[in-house]
């Protein structure tokens, strides 16, 4: 059995273990963010699979993987919250006091033209909170992949995974493909 068959075949029996182990340590309504860790703990796996073949117990193995990566992520999550928390600046404010102000007030920004805030309250209704904002910073505003990685806390590969998913999902519900369109072209 070549390693890619022995892989999905792997993934198929483990993911739905895997899913509610991340359901169950970051709670309801983070499906994406539990995918993403599961992609990234199969990613992982694909690093390692000559010696993850080896290994008595490969199921045993993602799932400590799993709780690794969760683990990681929710101290992550921990110390942004703590720099919010005691930071001393005021929101959309600097060091110095002053107010942020964009870079040519002249130019209208992308976001500003495509969606308006009730727009983006659609998109945020439809998709949820963390997908809304990665499909409109990816496929609107065109981030990068890599800045993504860096914000969300995972791969590039898990980012492009993810509007993937997203994407498949709005052509797979006419309602929210709908939406979606009509919000992008403004109606």
């Amino acid at each position: 059995m070549d390693d890619r068959t022995w892989l999905s075949g792997l993934f198929r029996s483990n993911y739905e273990l895997l899913y509610r182990v991340g359901s169950l340590f970051l709670g309801a309504g983070k499906g994406a963010l539990v995918e993403d860790q599961i992609q990234e703990v199969f990613l992982l796996a694909w690093k390692k699979r000559r010696k993850l073949r080896e290994h008595p117990n490969p199921a045993g193995w993602l799932v400590e993987a799993m709780r690794r990566r969760l683990m990681a992520l929710g101290r992550g999550m921990a110390r942004e919250s703590r720099l919010h928390a005691f930071s001393l600046d005021e929101p959309g404010r600097g060091e110095d006091g002053r107010a942020y102000e964009p870079e040519d007030t002249r130019c209208v920004r992308p976001e500003d033209f495509l969606l308006g805030e009730e727009r983006r309250a659609l998109l945020t209704e439809l998709l949820g909170r963390e997908d809304a904002d990665l499909f409109w910073r990816y496929c609107i505003v065109g981030s990068r992949a890599s800045e993504l990685a860096e914000r969300y806390r995972i791969s590039e590969e898990a980012v492009r995974m993810r509007v993937s998913r997203i994407k498949r999902r709005l052509l797979a519900s006419r309602e929210l493909f709908y939406a979606v369109a009509l919000a992008l072209l403004g109606l």
